[in-house]
């Protein structure tokens, strides 16, 4: 098993956002401020919750 670093952490999580972001503004348009401030500052494990609730 590889090791990640703190730095590539943080860049799959800003993928993950993007990723998921892409997906809302597909599905609804425009996203609230709300929603655009909710996935800048989510964690993992939110991003996880989201994922899984979208299957």
């Amino acid at each position: 098993m590889r090791y990640v670093t703190s730095v590539e952490q943080m860049a799959m999580d800003k993928g993950e956002a993007k990723v998921i972001r892409g997906l809302l503004l597909r599905r609804f348009g425009n996203l609230p401020q709300w929603a655009e401030e909710y996935l800048a500052n989510a964690s993992p494990e939110q991003f996880g919750r989201l994922g899984r609730a979208s299957t």
